[in-house]
């Protein structure tokens, strides 16, 4: 809710939007974790989470905020035997997003973490973005930011391709690219991306069944 001169203040002083977008997603993302925290508390089921490539590093202190919420940005974390690593980055993209980086900078960032891995066999790659040339990175071709009709490109990372090609861990979580739900294997490699219509008040999902050092199965959801 506001009133006309503010509205013409936010169209006057671009800086003014963004100190309102990024009031208004701390405040709602406060709300969420809260109420995570409350529903959880007697319970030992624990939530693990991380930014996107469009999330700014502003979120970062209110995601670290809870003690039933463990927030997985840019680190290693075990869970249940399992090693996670996990990056919000992605290669860059045609907005200019907080967390993008060069393919070459993105491969750093990878490797640094890889390489705290204990056991490759059971490790999960969780990155933001999907690997590059699979059937989970394939978006609209854009011509002046505008789609072109019919016309399907790749537009993952080749850093991820690579470190899932070189590294073979267990899983890789992807998300990223909204229309391109899909379950690839890469080698020994299970690559999931559950896709994305928030949009439309739906939420997309994936239930993956671990089992020792084996995928046992995994089923796509919604709600």
């Amino acid at each position: 809710m506001t009133t006309p001169q503010e509205v013409k203040e936010l169209y006057e002083r671009p800086e003014k939007n963004d100190e309102l977008f990024q009031r208004l997603i701390a405040e709602r993302l406060n709300r969420w974790m809260q109420t995570a925290t409350e529903k959880l508390r007697d319970s030992k089921t624990r939530v693990y989470i991380g930014a996107g490539n469009d999330d700014p590093f502003t979120i970062d202190p209110i995601l670290e905020s809870s003690d039933r919420i463990t927030c997985l940005n840019e680190r290693l974390v075990d869970i249940d035997g399992y090693e996670v690593i996990t990056t919000a980055f992605s290669n860059p993209t045609p907005w200019n997003t907080p967390r993008e980086c060069p393919e070459q900078e993105l491969a750093k960032k990878i490797d640094q973490l890889a390489n705290k891995i204990t056991k490759m066999d059971n490790a999960i790659f969780n990155f933001h973005v999907p690997p590059y040339g699979s059937l989970l990175d394939n978006a609209p071709e854009l011509k002046d930011m505008q789609p072109v009709a019919g016309s399907v490109v790749n537009v993952g990372s080749t850093a991820v391709a690579k470190s899932i090609e070189e590294y073979q861990p267990l899983l890789g979580l992807h998300g990223h690219i909204h229309e391109s739900k899909a379950a690839q294997k890469i080698g020994r490699t299970l690559c999931v991306n559950p896709g994305s219509e928030y949009s439309d008040g739906i939420l997309r999902g994936v239930t993956i069944t671990l089992e020792k050092d084996k995928i046992k199965n995994y089923i796509f959801t919604s709600g």
